[in-house]
């Protein structure tokens, strides 16, 4: 929304539009990709997210480049995201499985549910965890 980095006084947060789960947001994506779905994909939805589905739940093997992206920018994660990416609070190995079953759970929901499950996500606890 045009107010997402913004406090309840309408001052802009310093640093939310660099760091932390909303610092890459384009508001109305998941609207606008279920759209071209619709409009113009060969796939549904639901499958054209069953690959990233996968890969959060089952997760992908760390790569250098992304070890090397979180000793540089770590310390700005949320502590949530910190959750995720650093296990027992230590930095991934390479080729070390990272799981994200929070992002499975709800691209699964988007995928089950459509666009209107965003809404109804933001009052779920897994989205107030990952803010």
């Amino acid at each position: 929304s045009a107010r997402m980095y913004q406090n309840a006084q309408g001052q802009a947060i310093a640093d939310m539009s660099r760091y932390g789960p909303l610092a890459g947001a384009i508001p109305g994506e998941p609207a606008a990709l279920a759209d071209i779905a619709e409009r113009y994909g060969r796939l549904t939805l639901a499958a054209g997210l069953a690959p990233a589905i996968a890969l959060a739940e089952q997760g992908f093997p760390v790569y250098p480049r992304l070890v090397e992206m979180l000793n540089f920018d770590g310390a700005h994660l949320s502590p949530a995201a910190r959750q995720v990416f650093f296990p027992q609070d230590t930095m991934p190995a390479v080729g070390q499985i990272l799981r994200q079953p929070d992002l499975g759970w709800v691209l699964r929901s988007i995928a089950a549910e459509g666009v209107g499950a965003v809404q109804a996500l933001e009052s779920r606890p897994t989205s107030r965890t990952i803010r």
